[in-house]
């Protein structure tokens, strides 16, 4: 019988079992926590609804104050989108953490208060920074960021009859993007895409799917989309899209939105026609232009599965994606290697039953000793905090001699608490891979919807301080990036390189 089963079973059940506080927070907690407590003017005190009224009436046309009920549009379609476009503005104002005090900000982890401080400073100058706010303290810069937003709404409102709806979806998108919080978001729910799957990688955008007529594309560099480079294009989108860092940017957003027609238009990159030229380098070298004609997402959906020839990556991050459970494992006995793949970490799963299906399974083993644990968190974006906190992880030592925590730019949320922890309190932990889409500390918030579009978004509530390091990502200790040649050859040079240890 293996004789590190319970040593197995108490690591993972610690790393799927030991739920702690969720990204979201009950807003009335959140309001009875922190509301109570802000004060600007004066240094009054105000309460949850004073503020929502104090934030409402900064919300002025040409310079007139506007009460919540006093709308400034009288169509339906433009004061439901007034409605909507103020609901977000309000809930950002009144919830961000950058536009508070840090006495009043929630922080969750374990890092000690005075890392805290310095972390909300480092998240306050980074932001600021990011909108040319060259103010020198952290009041102003706060001032200055909520002056910013504001400003920004009210142009937005001013020109909502000229918007269509999409337009005013992607400028809401630019409002949340001030952040710098990949937290703090608003998903536009694209309509149409240009019916290609591509893949960013470290040195370019690549096509990893294609209908079979276009089979000639697959593995080809986008170069540029109707005349405009692809850095040009990711300029732009940088300018709009929520995130942290590049490498982030780069693996969670720019593969999506390079091919999302109605933001491409919206960019000024192509016309409303639908259809764009894409500029392409094949596997030969050969540069060249194809028309495509983007299509709904329902349509594409169906192309994939019927139409398309895909990369089909042979990686192990790519197995059981189809199943409920958001983490599986094999052991490879010739090289003693357990491999862990945690895609996410999903609220949906019930977590007793992952446990029994795992103790089930780990009663059939009769392997050897352990001599590497692979603890995979690519592609994992996050989800429900779930992660070892008050575990001790100095058992892990005892099961293994050496313990690999891969990473990459999709990294992010909940995977980099999972990360930040193993490496706190492990030892002979290698962390591997490409650099997280974000840092060890973070800002969180819940989801919700606006009231007439039901257009999704997140605004961030509190923060996530667990460390006092103020880099914009964790960076692995072994630096591995991922190439199209890997991708082509269905080779992974993340594990490759471990099992050559």
């Amino acid at each position: 019988m293996f004789k590190h089963r319970k040593i197995i079973m108490m690591i993972l059940s610690t790393l799927i079992c030991i739920s702690l506080t969720a990204c979201q927070t009950d807003e009335s907690e959140y309001e009875n926590e922190y509301m109570t407590e802000v004060a600007y003017e004066d240094n009054e005190p105000l309460q949850a609804d004073d503020y929502h009224d104090y934030i409402t009436a900064q919300i002025v046309f040409s310079g007139a104050p506007v009460r919540a009920d006093e709308l400034h549009w009288t169509t339906e379609r433009d004061r439901a989108w007034e409605e909507d476009v103020r609901t977000f503005a309000i809930i950002a104002l009144r919830s961000h953490p950058l536009l508070h005090s840090y006495d009043i900000v929630f922080f969750r982890g374990r890092a000690h208060r005075e890392h805290s401080y310095e972390a909300f400073n480092v998240l306050l100058q980074r932001a600021a920074a990011r909108n040319g706010i060259l103010a020198d303290n952290a009041y102003d810069m706060t001032n200055e960021l909520r002056e910013l937003i504001i400003q920004k709404v009210n142009a937005l409102i001013l020109e909502i009859p000229d918007l269509n709806d999409y337009a005013i979806k992607f400028i809401l998108q630019e409002i949340a993007a001030v952040f710098g919080d990949a937290h703090t978001m608003v998903y536009p729910n694209i309509g149409r895409v240009f019916p290609i799957q591509v893949f960013a990688l470290r040195d370019g955008i690549y096509i990893t799917g294609a209908p079979h007529e276009m089979e000639h594309i697959l593995y080809g560099e986008i170069l540029a989309i109707g005349g405009t480079s692809i850095y040009e294009i990711t300029e732009r989108f940088l300018r709009i899209i929520s995130h942290e860092n590049e490498y982030g940017f780069r693996h969670m957003s720019l593969a999506a939105d390079v091919v999302a027609q109605e933001l491409l238009h919206h960019i000024g990159v192509i016309d409303d026609s639908g259809m764009a030229d894409f500029t392409i380098r094949d596997v030969s070298g050969e540069i060249f232009d194809i028309t495509l004609q983007a299509v709904g997402r329902d349509v594409f959906d169906d192309m994939i599965t019927a139409e398309f020839v895909s990369h089909e990556l042979g990686f192990l991050t790519h197995r059981h994606l189809e199943e409920e459970y958001w983490f599986f494992y094999e052991y490879f006995s010739d090289e003693s290697l357990m491999y862990i793949r945690i895609s996410r970490f999903s609220e949906s799963a019930s977590v007793n039953a992952v446990i029994r299906e795992l103790r089930n399974e780990l009663s059939n083993w009769q392997n050897d000793d352990i001599a590497k644990l692979v603890i995979d968190l690519r592609q994992n974006r996050g989800g429900r905090h779930t992660w070892p906190l008050g575990g001790d992880f100095s058992i892990i030592n005892e099961l293994a001699n050496y313990v690999y925590v891969i990473i990459d730019g999709s990294s992010y949320s909940a995977s980099i608490v999972a990360a930040t922890y193993i490496m706190n309190y492990a030892q002979n932990v290698t962390i591997i891979g490409e650099p997280t889409a974000g840092p060890k500390n973070f800002f969180s918030g819940s989801n919700r919807f606006l009231p007439n579009s039901n257009l999704w978004y997140r605004i961030s509530e509190g923060g996530d301080i667990y460390s006092d390091c103020s880099d914009v990502a964790i960076r692995p200790d072994i630096l591995i990036h991922l190439t199209i040649d890997n991708i082509i050859n269905r080779r992974d040079p993340v594990l490759d390189f471990i099992r050559d240890q």
